[in-house]
C-alpha cells in the first residue's frame, strides 16, 4: 500500500520515509508542513534537513532561537517526525570545540 494518499506521489509506493532536503533552503511554513502532513499517512517518517542558515551561514553561532524555532516542525509533524538532519559544511570537519558548545 502506498505510504502516500496523493496519485501524484505514485512512485512512492512502499517507502515509508523520506529526507525533506527543501527546508535546507528554505524555512518551511505551517501551511507546508500541513501538507506534508496531508499528503502521507499516518504510518509515514519525515527526516528533515536543517535549514543552511543555522548550518552553513550562521555555523550555529547565535542560533539558538532558529533551531528552537525549527525545532517546531517536529511539534506540527508529531508522530511522522524521524529526526533532524544536520549536514556541516566541509570546513566545519570535526573542530571539537562546536561540538562541546552544545
Amino acid at each position: 500500500m502506498a505510504a502516500f494518499k496523493s496519485e501524484s506521489m505514485a512512485g512512492f509506493i512502499g517507502i515509508r520515509t523520506v529526507e525533506l532536503n527543501a527546508p535546507f533552503y528554505s524555512w518551511p511554513t505551517v501551511a507546508t508542513v500541513k501538507i506534508w502532513l496531508r499528503q502521507s499517512r499516518a504510518d509515514f517518517v519525515y527526516t528533515v534537513k536543517v535549514c543552511e542558515l543555522i548550518t552553513h551561514i550562521r555555523r550555529f553561532d547565535g542560533t539558538a532561537t532558529l533551531i528552537r524555532d525549527f525545532g517546531y516542525i517536529a511539534d506540527l509533524l508529531g508522530n511522522q517526525m524521524g529526526c533532524f538532519l544536520f549536514q556541516l559544511p566541509r570546513a566545519f570537519a570535526t573542530v571539537r570545540r562546536h561540538f562541546e558548545l552544545y
